[in-house]
């Protein structure tokens, strides 16, 4: 069975970086997967991973989803328009900085087969590896 793979990334973070303190990084990325987090809740969808400003979650693993692509699809478009509630929440706790206005996000998405499994013996993580991945990568950036 097929699993769908949601790949989002915060668009010019390197330019967020240069402008921000690096507590109001901090700040700022657990306002926006705070949010993430929450809207997997309501679409169903398992958070794989956060690394950086890269946000990776997937429909239909590690439990089988009758309804994998919707879900995903659904929280695509949610974490899209979940971008001005963000924008507020962040001035408030950050200030009205100029870098902010122009968040953004891109966000990915690809469904077919994957691996799999738990990684590493310190702080093991669950990793999904395969072409899906790398193709919902790919589909942030075009």
């Amino acid at each position: 069975s097929d699993v769908t793979v949601i790949f989002c990334i915060i668009d010019k973070f390197d330019e967020i970086g240069k402008a921000l303190e690096a507590t109001e990084v901090v700040e700022l990325l657990n306002i926006m997967f705070s949010k993430f987090d929450t809207l997997c809740d309501v679409h169903d969808i398992y958070k794989v991973e956060t690394v950086g400003q890269v946000y990776l979650a997937a429909s239909g693993c590690p439990e089988r989803r009758m309804r994998n692509v919707k879900n995903a699809a659904d929280m695509a478009l949610a974490m899209v328009g979940s971008m001005g509630e963000i924008k507020e929440e962040a001035r408030a706790l950050i200030g009205d900085k100029e870098v902010l206005q122009n968040l953004k996000i891109k966000v990915g998405i690809q469904s077919g087969p994957v691996v799999g499994g738990v990684i590493g013996r310190s702080s093991p993580r669950f990793k999904l590896i395969g072409d899906t991945v790398n193709t919902a990568s790919r589909m942030e950036s075009t």
